[in-house]
């Protein structure tokens, strides 16, 4: 997968030291806007963070199995972009895939 993302910088102050930086996406409910992508890693499965703005409630984010339930089917979508980035920079480890591909097709 290629990472040409890394070379992106944070648009907005995020003030979780546990999150990684994922590159800047267009924020799909606004194209005009540009979003910073994050993954935080946790041992319940982890969580994608969608931030388009610099005060406190300006992100969207949920567990990893929530945010690929909905991802899948989608063309575009900041989850799938995040989950995509994550996975190519190893951050989510196969188990915890795997489980969250099962909560979703349970």
């Amino acid at each position: 997968m290629e990472e040409w993302w890394k070379g992106d910088k944070p648009k907005f102050t995020h003030d979780c030291s546990k999150c990684f930086f994922l590159g800047n996406d267009l924020y799909q409910s606004n194209y005009s806007i540009i979003a910073d992508l994050y993954y935080c890693g946790n041992e319940k499965g982890g969580s994608v963070i969608v931030r388009y703005g610099d005060d406190g409630p300006d992100y969207e984010s949920g567990p990893l199995f929530i945010c690929l339930r909905l991802a899948i089917g989608r063309d575009q979508s900041n989850y799938k972009t995040a989950i995509l980035r994550a996975i190519g920079a190893g951050l989510i480890p196969d188990e915890t895939l795997r489980k969250a591909l099962i909560s979703i097709l349970k």
